[in-house]
Parts: C-alpha cells; sequence; structure tokens
C-alpha cells in the first residue's frame, strides 16, 4: 500500500519526462534481460478484437482510402476487385443524361462482384415516390434528374444520391466495405461514359433522410439578407 501511493510522486519528483514507461512486475525473472524481451514482446502485440471490431475497422479504413485516393486509382481498384458496371447499367444512366427517363438506382452484386441496375428503380418523376423505392437495407447509388420550377423557370439538374443503411450483419459490414471503394469509380464512369454532370452530391444513411425541401435548399440557398450599417446623425441635426 505505502509503496503504490507513494509511486506517482517519487515520479513526479523525479520527472515524468524521463520514464518511457512504469512496467510492475511480481518475480525475479522479469527483471532480467529475457524479461524485458518478453515485456517488450507483450507490448507489441495488437489488441485482442472481435470479428466484428475488425469488421468495423476494415470499414473505417476503407472508407479513409476511397475519401483520399483519386478517381483512377480506384477505378484500378475497382478493376483489381472484378467489378465491371453491367452495360444495362450504364444504359440507364445514359438515359438519365438524356433526359429521357428521371432516376437509376444501382447495386453490388456480391456474388457476381459487378455492378447492377437496381430492379426497384421507379418510372414515375417524383422524388418522393424514388425515395420510397430505395432499398432501406442495402446501400444504393442513384442518379435522378430532379425537375422543378425555380424562379418561373423549369430546371432539371441531376442528382446522386448514395444511401447506406446501418444494418446490422456479415453482410451489410462487407456492403459497406464495398460501396464506398466503388463509389468514385462508379461516378467517373457516370460521368465519362454515360455523360452525366451531377449538380449535387447527397450521402445518407436512410433513404428517408432525403426530402424535396433539403434538395430545394441545396440547390437554391436563400439568401441572407444584410442589414445595412447606418452611422447615427449628429446632435441637433
Amino acid at each position: 500500500m505505502l509503496f503504490a501511493s507513494t509511486r506517482l510522486t517519487l515520479v513526479r519528483e523525479l520527472g515524468t519526462e524521463h520514464f518511457r514507461e512504469t512496467p510492475f512486475m511480481t518475480m525475479a525473472k522479469e527483471l532480467t534481460a529475457d524479461g524485458f524481451k518478453a515485456h517488450d514482446a507483450h507490448n507489441a502485440l495488437a489488441a485482442p478484437l472481435t470479428e466484428e471490431e475488425k469488421s468495423l475497422g476494415e470499414i473505417k479504413r476503407a472508407e479513409q482510402e476511397a475519401g483520399s485516393g483519386t478517381a483512377i486509382r480506384e477505378i484500378h481498384l475497382a478493376q483489381s476487385l472484378n467489378m465491371p458496371v453491367n452495360e444495362d447499367a450504364i444504359a440507364a444512366m445514359k438515359e438519365v443524361a438524356e433526359g429521357q427517363k428521371a432516376a437509376a438506382t444501382l447495386k453490388i452484386n456480391a456474388a457476381t462482384e459487378r455492378v447492377e441496375l437496381a430492379p426497384e428503380t421507379p418510372n414515375s418523376n417524383s422524388l418522393t415516390e424514388l425515395i420510397k423505392s430505395i432499398s432501406t437495407v442495402e446501400p444504393r447509388f442513384t442518379f435522378y434528374r430532379f425537375t422543378h420550377t425555380h424562379d418561373g423557370a423549369e430546371q432539371t439538374p441531376i442528382l446522386f444520391i448514395y444511401t447506406c443503411p446501418a444494418t446490422a450483419g456479415n453482410k451489410a459490414i462487407k456492403n459497406r466495405m464495398l460501396y464506398p471503394l466503388m463509389k468514385r469509380a462508379v461516378l467517373t464512369i457516370a460521368e465519362q461514359e454515360a455523360g452525366i454532370n451531377i449538380e449535387k452530391k447527397f450521402e445518407v444513411e436512410d433513404p428517408s433522410e432525403i426530402t424535396e425541401e433539403e434538395v430545394l435548399n441545396d440547390l437554391h440557398p436563400k439568401k441572407v439578407a444584410s442589414s445595412g450599417f447606418s452611422r447615427p446623425k449628429r446632435p441637433g441635426r
């Protein structure tokens, strides 16, 4: 008890900057060269993690790589993963680019390792109907031509909506690793091969987070009127 209670005081008086660590020994052999080697080897070991923790770590690493990498690098990565985009998916994106259809929703088929056209893509121009159709259990890439009127003029910007629901299970974890890695490659293919010019990008967990009000606010931010400062009049005037 006495030694334990005075240890911090002693180290502080001697200067904590002089000590790398404070190992606790219980046996004399731990103070030998072999004992210190064993201690250093133990400290070098990775912390024990569950399979879920390891998978979550891989997801974080994948998302960081996806955010910091270049488009060319990620296209190469997509090719190394053998995940080409199906022709029907590219054709659907071209139809959105040319104004022939309102939306194209893509998904990654982990079994075939290909980017496919999702079957749930609606024919309606309604944003509300589109959001209702997007999967709430699996990630999706959606390209949507948002037809609306602003300041008396019709506008048709193309939006990119990336949804990644926070669902449990090994399949969900794998999806959360694949989609961030493929996102930039899919965007590059959409722009270079399908001719899509994206006006705004939205990334959410649940599709219901996308509302028409939010989209309009992002496309047309309200101008804040600046209150001018008027110099006070001199007394007597």
